[in-house]
């Protein structure tokens, strides 16, 4: 990539769970780089089809952050594996809180990533956690690095419904 579009921006991801999300933030910021650039001096039919054409190569780069890569579930029964002491059977069934201390959702999967490294979790939310009807529950991947243990051992995170809702889902 060319140097003068190289930049850093605030707000951007670097770890390895946030590439997908990195990499649209990165496409959509040189496009409206590009944009700026390419207004200069065109005519105001040029500019249109140029903006939609921008506007769409953008949304079909967002849309592809929304199914995460190279993650896979671990089975819970190994021991090989922790993430600050707890075990993968431990974190899973974990109840996640906000920074407030209301539950928001509930730890279904752990996932490694594609060097086997453990980097996030399928947190299921909304409907009934842990009941045991048909309601439909969303699961989304969480980055551990958004996580962390409380003193008192419950798991929490700086994040709120909405912001679950607006995480790649995960499928297993």
């Amino acid at each position: 990539m060319p140097k003068n579009f190289d930049m850093i921006l605030p707000g951007e991801r670097q770890s390895n769970s946030g590439w997908a999300e990195y990499s649209a933030f990165r496409l959509a910021a040189l496009s409206l780089q590009i944009t700026v650039t390419l207004f200069k001096g065109a005519d105001m039919l040029s500019r249109s089809m140029l903006l939609a054409a921008i506007l769409t190569v953008s949304g079909c780069a967002v849309g592809q952050t929304a199914k995460p890569a190279n993650l896979s579930a671990v089975d819970a029964d190994r021991t090989d594996l922790t993430w600050h002491g707890l075990s993968i059977d431990k974190l899973e069934d974990m109840d996640l809180y906000n920074s407030a201390g209301k539950k928001i959702g509930e730890v279904e999967d752990v996932l490694a990533d594609g060097s086997g490294q453990l980097s996030a979790v399928g947190v299921g939310f909304g409907g009934p956690l842990g009941a045991d009807d048909d309601t439909e529950v969303t699961e989304v991947v969480v980055p551990l690095d958004r996580l962390r243990l409380s003193q008192d051992g419950h798991l929490t995170g700086d994040l709120s419904e909405s912001d679950l809702a607006q995480l790649p889902e995960w499928d297993n």
